[in-house]
């Protein structure tokens, strides 16, 4: 019995304004990349499969980027125009 990849509250015909769980969207990029490795699906839903998960990885890129911008914003100085990229390793 094959399963189709896991759904989330993250609606892939949702508005670009409306703002996606990212965890959600790992948890189901996660599920999908485990259902193609195993190799079980016929090769039509292997496709959907990959489809989505290119979906859900670019929503979640989409966050990532959007909080990279909300950090440099809140480490530039006032007046200072010049921002650092976040760095979590410093």
């Amino acid at each position: 019995m094959t399963q189709k990849p896991k759904q989330t509250t993250a609606d892939p015909n949702a508005a670009a304004d409306e703002p996606a769980d990212f965890e959600a969207l790992m948890d189901e990029l996660e599920g999908i990349v485990d259902q193609l490795e195993k190799g079980a699906l016929p090769l039509e839903q292997s496709l959907d499969a990959f489809e989505r998960g290119m979906k859900v990885s670019k929503q979640a890129a989409d966050i990532l980027e959007r909080a990279e911008r909300r950090i440099e914003v809140l480490t530039g100085e006032p007046g200072d125009e010049r921002t650092e990229p976040f760095d979590p390793g410093a």
